[in-house]
């Protein structure tokens, strides 16, 4: 084997240099695309809580309620002091 070797050294970072470039900006590519999806679930997560709670305080109606519930009150007051 004289010098053979620099020949397949040449042959491989020829072709070996270029494989890792292509493999690292499509492992970078993916792993951002991860980080992408990662925060939309999140994102998506965060919109259903806030759509939940918001649901939540449309079904209370503030004004509805409390107007019944002085209602009942004055109804329990009014039997409480018409009974001797």
């Amino acid at each position: 084997m004289d010098d053979n070797i620099v020949g397949l050294a040449a042959v491989v970072m020829c072709l070996g240099i270029p494989m890792a470039a292509m493999y690292t900006y499509y492992r970078v590519k993916r792993l951002r695309t991860e980080e992408r999806l990662a925060e939309v679930r999140r994102l998506r997560t965060a919109l259903d809580r806030l759509e939940r709670d918001a649901r939540a305080a449309r079904a209370v109606r503030p004004g509805v309620d409390a107007g019944r519930h002085y209602a009942e009150f004055l109804t329990l007051e009014a039997r409480q002091h018409a009974a001797p």
